[in-house]
């Protein structure tokens, strides 16, 4: 009862908070691994309940998207800056989020794990690249 109190304080008494923490927190993990913001919070409290360590991994600034109303990104803001200094690691998809966390957070520069595969030989960027439209156009034919 009183990590779920916790949860409604931290973050706003969400129903989707609720629903994840409590299921998050049904088992003990080694390490649980917040993917994004909206699961940092309950992440954070599942690992603090069983004694786990906690990763988040910031696959984007989350308080600066762009659908959010500027109250939305303050909020956002003042959670991602409380709760990211109690993870024991944080990754990132790319140099300039891990700059700009770093900087914003006053943390260690976030590890980064790059969203991107190795490019193909022979890939040429200038080119434009049709292949997958023709794929798909192809397939609307054959039906």
């Amino acid at each position: 009862r009183a990590l779920t109190l916790g949860l409604r304080a931290l973050s706003g008494n969400s129903a989707y908070d609720i629903a994840l923490y409590r299921e998050a927190a049904r088992y003990r993990y080694d390490v649980y691994h917040a993917h994004d913001l909206p699961a940092l919070i309950p992440a954070y409290l599942a690992a603090r309940k069983h004694g786990s360590y906690l990763f988040y991994d910031a696959h984007e600034l989350y308080p600066e998207i762009g659908t959010l109303t500027a109250r939305q990104k303050r909020e956002l803001g003042r959670v991602e800056a409380r709760s990211i200094s109690q993870c024991d690691r944080v990754i990132t998809v790319n140099p300039l989020i891990a700059e700009e966390m770093a900087r914003r957070y006053h943390i260690s520069q976030p590890k980064v794990i790059l969203n991107a595969v190795t490019v193909p030989a022979g890939f040429r960027p200038t080119i434009k690249e049709d292949r997958f439209r023709l794929h798909l156009a192809t397939m609307s034919l054959q039906r």
